[in-house]
């Protein structure tokens, strides 16, 4: 904050002398009461930026009211926005969490415990009894089946499935030819049956049948074209014989299906029955968990990430805030140091309010200052009428003033005082002058 303060006023302090004149005579009024002049003082607040950025927009202009909590301008937060809901998605997470923890585990959830215990149990003791006769045929079963078509892949193929193969390209061939005579022959048919459609010769239906001729030719030429394409395919597939990979493929598979083999001759090994027991004694563990509850300090460590999160939050949105420059006070804006699309920095000075809450600054002289104490109620005449302020501050030590301003009085000394006044209308203003009416009787005091 900082005070606009304009002093010139004259104040004199006339005591009276001998038994002629009376306070009230001498300072205005009746001799009831003290007039004092003075002048009014402004608080200016000013609106400071905490952070920086670019002005996005300017809310208030120069010269507009403004009541505390207003926004006068936002300073461009996206970043910290994302930063807001993020946090937000954390705690309603945690939140869940808890709540969770605190209501217990749900039938469904134990249901489906209770049945990876069973399963966890099954297969140990498959193991513990070994493999069962149709296990081991089934095995054998497949190191046959893998080893068959590894000699098949591995021999390559033969003479006989290269011969069937050039036998249908030949088919595929003639099949070609003789779709070819007959759609050369539908096109021809066409061409002849719209000349004489349009000679007025022959009908519309006997012009569409034979369009359909042609179409349905057009079609298996190019059925007949694919066939023979797919045959040619297959032959040069055939005669280049497999690839590499899928004899490696044939291969990997074969020694996989000996080793299931083997493995269920052997039977299961102490390691496999010992992680099988493991897995059991996991799935009891964890069945009864989820019957007994959550453990009080489970439920306490949730609740301290919850609030750990809050906080987060809390600091997050408390940072998100100083985006928006907010009036500190009540009043009206008389200056502006930056505009829309201004780019601020930490302590820029956005604007200056002038406060609604005025003062008005007088000297009140020594002799009278038992009759003032402070919150005291007192009269204010100005330009904005009568108004009703409160002492709010009184000098702890006097001032001397000049021989010119005496006139000749006894006690040539006073004290600064100020009076707080409210007026929202916005008339007064700094460095106007106003008069102070102080009570010198103890009834005008108490009224």
């Amino acid at each position: 904050m900082k005070k606009l303060q304009a002093w010139g006023t004259v104040f004199a302090l006339l005591l009276m002398t001998g038994c002629s004149g009376s306070p009230g005579s001498l300072f205005g009024g009746d001799s009831d009461t003290l007039t004092l002049e003075g002048e009014i003082e402004n608080t200016i607040i000013t609106a400071t930026s905490t952070v920086s950025g670019q002005i996005i927009e300017m809310k208030k202009g120069l010269g507009e009211t403004v009541v505390k909590g207003d926004v006068i301008a936002v300073i461009e937060h996206e970043s910290q926005q994302h930063s807001v809901e993020q946090l937000q998605a954390l705690v309603n997470l945690k939140q869940a969490a808890l709540e969770e923890l605190k209501a217990g585990a749900r039938p469904q959830e134990i249901d489906q415990a209770e049945a990876q215990v069973n399963a966890a149990r099954a297969k140990l003791e498959e193991l513990q009894v070994g493999s069962r006769p149709e296990e081991l045929e089934q095995a054998e079963a497949k190191v046959r089946a893998a080893k068959a078509q590894y000699d098949l892949v591995a021999a390559g193929n033969r003479t006989e499935q290269i011969a069937q193969a050039r036998n249908n390209i030949s088919v595929a061939s003639e099949a070609v030819d003789t779709q070819q005579m007959l759609y050369d022959q539908s096109k021809k048919d066409y061409g002849i049956t719209l000349t004489l459609h349009n000679q007025g010769v022959v009908s519309r239906s006997e012009l569409d049948a034979a369009k359909n001729k042609l179409d349905m030719a057009e079609h298996q030429l190019a059925t007949s074209k694919l066939q023979l394409d797919n045959a040619k395919q297959q032959l040069a597939q055939l005669e280049k014989g497999a690839r590499a990979q899928e004899v490696s493929i044939a291969a990997a598979n074969y020694e996989a299906a000996k080793a299931s083999l083997a493995f269920l001759k052997k039977g299961p090994t102490k390691q496999a029955v010992q992680a099988a027991q493991a897995a059991v004694d996991q799935a009891k563990a964890q069945l009864a968990l989820l019957k007994n509850g959550a453990t009080v300090q489970a439920i306490r460590e949730a609740v301290s990430d919850l609030d750990q999160a809050k906080a987060q939050l809390r600091q997050a949105e408390s940072k998100l805030n100083s985006y928006f420059i907010r009036a500190l006070d009540t009043g009206i804006i008389v200056s502006k140091n930056y505009e829309l699309g201004d780019v601020v920095n930490v302590a820029s000075q956005i604007a200056d309010i002038a406060a609604n809450d005025l003062q008005v600054v007088v000297y009140l002289p020594v002799e009278h200052l038992d009759k003032v104490t402070y919150n005291q109620t007192l009269s204010v005449s100005s330009a904005a009428g009568k108004l009703e302020g409160r002492v709010s501050y009184i000098a702890l030590e006097d001032e001397y003033l000049p021989e010119d301003k005496q006139s000749g009085s006894t006690e040539p000394t006073a004290v600064e005082m100020k009076v707080s006044v409210k007026e929202e209308s916005g008339v007064l203003k700094s460095g106007m002058p106003a008069e102070v009416t102080v009570p010198l009787t103890a009834k005008e005091a108490d009224e």
